[in-house]
């Protein structure tokens, strides 16, 4: 298992860095109607579980 997350931790550090700049790059108000977005998508998940 070590080793996979060793194989995948650039990939994941990549990631967040790119996540980090993409809502960076946002607005106070946008960045704000991101988590909305956000609550209502697991809202709407939760409500129909998968197959």
């Amino acid at each position: 298992m070590a080793k996979g997350r060793a194989a995948f931790a650039p990939l994941d550090i990549r990631s967040h860095d790119d996540i980090r700049s993409m809502l960076g790059a946002l607005s106070d108000s946008d960045q704000d109607r991101m988590v909305e977005a956000m609550e209502t998508i697991q809202q709407v998940l939760g409500e129909h579980p998968g197959p």
